[in-house]
């Protein structure tokens, strides 16, 4: 298939209280990806970046993050978009191959979204002239992650309004368990720093852009490195309790309601 890089976009999804993030984010974005060859905006509320490289997006004064993302996806004609959160700075090189297979496998197989790492594990791999990817079967649980390469209507049909991104990946999970094309990478296209939590600076992050003269002039807090241990502790616990298959684990999931549920 020809490539139509046209169909194809860039969503670092924002809001204006998070505008400190976005000059170290886009400083280590043009350092790394240089090349980019895809369409890039900003999903914000009011405020804009000033980039010749950057469209804004506004969804105007925040109601709540499901309807403020509708309201960007509604102002961008794009077939698929990759979503990446302001708080994730991309810091390596970027291949931009990665990204254009990734496109153009979902666009073939009519595909819905492309997670960015591979978890959950895949339950089976599928190879094609764009590269290996994992394949998520209908019913499997946690299938739908914020960031990823997303079909636009797809997500726009998948989103309801009042939901946090929170809810949106647990609730749109069961929504979508019925649909497939869901997939993921096998490694994911771009390394990154994750650099908030809470509101609050990683202290790694914080010491990382300071060594690069990117540090903001920002009033979040930064957070002792033991906090984020903590939180390392219980992505690892997480990780573990996926590797169990997720029937299984649905199994106890409805045995536990039953028995916690009170008529």
């Amino acid at each position: 298939m020809e490539n139509n890089l046209d169909d194809y976009g860039i969503l670092i999804l924002s809001c204006d209280k998070f505008e400190d993030t976005w000059d170290p984010f886009f400083k280590l974005f043009d350092q790394n990806w240089a090349d980019c060859p895809f369409d890039i905006y900003l999903g914000t509320n009011t405020k804009a970046y000033e980039s010749q490289r950057v469209t804004n997006i506004f969804s105007g004064e925040d109601k709540d993050w499901s309807s403020s993302l509708k309201s960007i996806l509604d102002q961008i004609d794009k077939k698929y978009l990759y979503i990446i959160l302001d708080d994730l700075f991309i810091v390596e090189k970027v291949n931009s191959q990665n990204f254009i297979n990734c496109f153009e496998f979902l666009n073939e197989n009519n595909g819905n979204l492309m997670h960015y790492n591979p978890k959950p594990k895949p339950e089976k791999t599928v190879s094609s002239s764009y590269g290996e990817y994992g394949v998520y079967n209908c019913g499997m649980p946690y299938t739908v992650n914020v960031v990823g390469c997303w079909k636009v209507d797809y997500l726009k049909n998948l989103l309801l309004p009042g939901e946090n991104p929170w809810n949106f990946e647990i609730l749109g999970s069961y929504r979508a368990s019925y649909s497939d094309g869901f997939y993921c990478v096998l490694l994911s296209p771009f390394v990154y720093l994750h650099s908030i939590e809470k509101g609050k600076w990683f202290e790694d992050a914080a010491i990382y852009l300071k060594e690069h003269n990117l540090f903001p002039d920002s009033n979040r807090d930064i957070i002792k490195n033991e906090f984020k241990l903590l939180s390392e502790i219980q992505k690892i616990y997480f990780s573990i309790f996926m590797k169990i298959p997720w029937r299984y684990r649905l199994k106890v999931m409805n045995i536990l309601r039953k028995l916690l549920i009170s008529y």
